[in-house]
């Protein structure tokens, strides 16, 4: 879905592996190395959930579109969208455990 929609946009897609060297928190990072490694785990573990919620994390937090707009995309109401974003969340926090997340981080 997400590539169907980059396609249409006329753009390419961020992919999870080149998004892990291409984020905000690596270039204001202390230590490039640790946050390169923080990164990595943060999208092995994006691929540990379903192709719908990595549909809507991508979408949400790597293409910046909000809730009506990935609605649209992939077809379902915005509060799916909302609510498929906190169960992801969710269920990211199990994978990385406590000391990983980034509370109130994007």
């Amino acid at each position: 879905k997400v590539i169907d929609h980059a396609r249409a946009r006329t753009r390419r897609p961020p992919l999870i592996d080149d998004a892990a060297f291409d984020t905000v928190a690596l270039r204001d990072a202390v230590d490039p190395i640790g946050q390169i490694t923080e990164s990595l785990a943060l999208f092995r573990a994006l691929r540990q959930l379903t192709d719908r919620q990595q549909d809507v994390m991508v979408m949400t937090y790597l293409q910046g579109m909000n809730a009506p707009e990935v609605a649209a995309v992939l077809g379902m109401s915005s509060p799916t969208v909302r609510s498929t974003v906190r169960h992801s969340l969710r269920r990211l926090r199990e994978i990385l455990g406590p000391d990983r997340t980034m509370e109130g981080r994007r």
